[in-house]
């Protein structure tokens, strides 16, 4: 797994935790955490673009 998809999947796991801790139930749960892998992979893709050697040192923690 590449640090952007660790990062993106730490993310979704969070955000699935405290949806589903809100009685949001499962399927609503895994809809937020799916969503939220998608936005953080995107800002990623931005923050790569926009700002490479600030986010080489920021991936390279998740390696």
């Amino acid at each position: 797994m590449t640090p952007k998809i660790k990062f993106c999947a730490l993310a979704a796991v969070i955000v699935f935790a405290f949806v589903f801790i809100r009685n949001n139930g499962f399927v609503g749960s895994l809809i937020a955490a799916a969503i939220s892998f998608v936005f953080f992979y995107l800002i990623l893709i931005y923050a790569q673009k926009k700002n490479p050697k600030e986010y080489d040192e920021f991936m390279n923690k998740f390696k």
